[in-house]
């Protein structure tokens, strides 16, 4: 039973965490007028969120937004504990974003030829690896000697990754043949620079436009991974691509790569059973 009678508007927080938003707490619905029973404790909520092993995506939001809320209830000094201590969200088993296969980039190229922006968009993840915040800021200027020089967004403050990618024969041309006026290879319709978000949901509509809605900016940069461990690259190589820096996080590909190799030659070692 809510312990709790004390009325309570949590819109402010709703609106900043989307964890919370996606439960129904907070935006435009009506004040939160209970909150859950205080005296449920830690290891209460860790055994709930055990006894529900086969939904641990929920789990987590659950455990997460739990523990928002009470931190934000504690700081207005409604609660008196946090029953959410010791509690842990249970790893999220996701393949995460899908992989881009070679009949998938055809199509996408088909419906986009070279000269469109989002031919150019393509040709950029595809043959460096890169990361929605990094082609956002790729220009002529990153361009040097034929190499593509620049420093990864990603923990740029902390420890920065610097690249040096020779540009591959097939992006070269696109570039030269992609009309442009900015500091940017890629900009808005009006002219301005793309925000991370703006250019996923932008990227997104053209991949709706070619028949691929399941695929996404991020699954380009696995793919480019996958393709380079199917043509030989080593691990160290490919990490030098993609700007990885746990050798965990890429043998995953060389071994996905490795496996389809041994299987052809495992199949070509299968003597016909008929004549």
């Amino acid at each position: 039973m809510p312990s709790l009678l004390r009325e309570c508007n949590f819109q402010k927080i709703g609106r900043s965490n989307p964890i919370l938003a996606s439960q129904g707490i907070g935006g435009d619905l009506q004040p939160i007028r209970y909150l859950p029973d205080c005296r449920t404790t830690g290891t209460s909520c860790a055994k709930t969120s055990k006894s529900k092993v086969g939904v641990p995506e929920r789990v987590g939001c659950e455990v997460e937004g739990s523990a928002t809320l009470f931190k934000f209830a504690l700081e207005e000094e409604l609660v008196d504990a946090d029953p959410t201590i010791g509690a842990k969200a249970l790893p999220r088993q996701t393949e995460g974003h899908h992989t881009w296969t070679s009949a998938e980039v055809a199509q996408f190229e088909a419906r986009h030829p070279i000269g469109t922006k989002a031919r150019l968009a393509m040709a950029l993840m595809l043959y460096t690896a890169c990361r929605r915040g990094d082609v956002i800021r790729l220009g002529p200027q990153h361009v040097q000697d034929g190499r593509l020089n620049y420093r990864q967004m990603k923990n740029q403050k902390g420890k920065p990754n610097d690249l040096s990618i020779p540009v591959h024969e097939d992006l070269k041309r696109i570039i030269e043949e992609t009309p442009r006026k900015h500091m940017t290879f890629l900009v808005t319709e009006y002219g301005k620079p793309f925000s991370v978000a703006e250019f996923g949901n932008w990227f997104s509509e053209k991949c709706d436009e070619a028949g691929l809605k399941h695929c996404s900016a991020h699954g380009l940069r696995k793919a480019a991974a996958a393709y380079l461990a199917e043509c030989g690259a080593t691990t160290l190589q490919i990490m030098a691509i993609t700007g990885h820096r746990s050798i965990a996080e890429v043998e995953r590909y060389t071994r996905e790569a490795g496996r389809t190799k041994l299987a052809d030659g495992a199949m070509a070692k299968f003597k016909p059973r008929t004549t």
